[in-house]
């Protein structure tokens, strides 16, 4: 069973999502799915999931069984400490047991159960897709009006912006307001740096950049609170005005 066909499934979200729970009766509520990664470290990056009534952001590692996790070693890697979701297709005796390096259980679904699609369709289509993941009419793309194409793009915008309206909080507006700063930074960060810009977000609430008047102090807040101030010592070989510009920073960051 290629494990790249439980990431897709988890990518799509193919499969039931209603009524969702772990293996240890915790409803599940999958607000994003999170990034592929095609780095070192675990397979989902910057997911955002409810479990029972709390949100987590943090990662999701995907096997075909839940013993892929003790086979890989992430149970003894600090890396995967950080994963929030183990996603495996079929259960096994480990199923329900999982630990991080520190000890902490680790929340775990199935998704065989929930397949909306039987699984050997679903092997025949991974297996026969092409290569280069076009789509099935690409070869007709010519054929279609411009009018239908615009439509067609559109209609994939609009779908793409209702999804991340629907990441956020449906309460009262200073809460619309938090959200909608915290995913504006997530944004700026792009793919690599979404979570610390997430966080720099938190640490820095619209109501404490309203505060300075300055564009130069709420600059000095964001970088300072981000540690991207440098230090007296590393501008030794800073250029004048690179160095008079930290130190005003500096100076007013604190």
């Amino acid at each position: 069973m290629p494990e790249a066909l439980v990431h897709d499934l988890w990518s799509q979200q193919r499969f039931d999502t209603e009524d969702l729970t772990t293996t240890n009766d915790a409803t599940v509520t999958i607000l994003d799915p999170g990034t592929p990664n095609t780095d070192a470290g675990p397979d989902f990056r910057n997911a955002h999931v409810r479990l029972g009534d709390m949100d987590w952001r943090g990662h999701v590692e995907i096997h075909t069984t839940s013993g892929g996790w003790f086979e890989h070693e992430h149970h003894t890697d600090p890396r995967y400490d950080s994963v929030i979701l183990h996603v495996t297709l079929h259960p096994d005796m480990w199923t329900g047991g999982l630990l991080r390096s520190d000890e902490s259980p680790l929340p775990e679904i199935v998704l065989y159960p929930r397949l909306e699609t039987p699984l050997r369709e679903l092997l025949h289509a991974f297996h026969t897709r092409t290569d280069d993941d076009t789509l099935p009419c690409a070869s007709r793309w010519d054929e279609v009006p411009d009018e239908t194409r615009w439509d067609w793009i559109r209609q994939l915008a609009r779908t793409r912006m209702a999804r991340k309206r629907d990441r956020l909080p449906i309460t009262k507006d200073d809460a619309l307001e938090t959200a909608l700063h915290e995913r504006l930074f997530a944004g700026l960060g792009y793919s690599k740096n979404d979570t610390p810009m997430s966080t720099l977000a938190e640490r820095v609430p619209p109501d404490a950049l309203r505060a300075l008047e300055r564009p130069r102090d709420r600059e000095a807040l964001l970088l300072g609170t981000a540690g991207l101030v440098p230090e007296p010592g590393d501008l030794l070989d800073a250029d004048r005005t690179t160095a008079d510009y930290a130190m005003d920073l500096r100076d007013r960051f604190r």
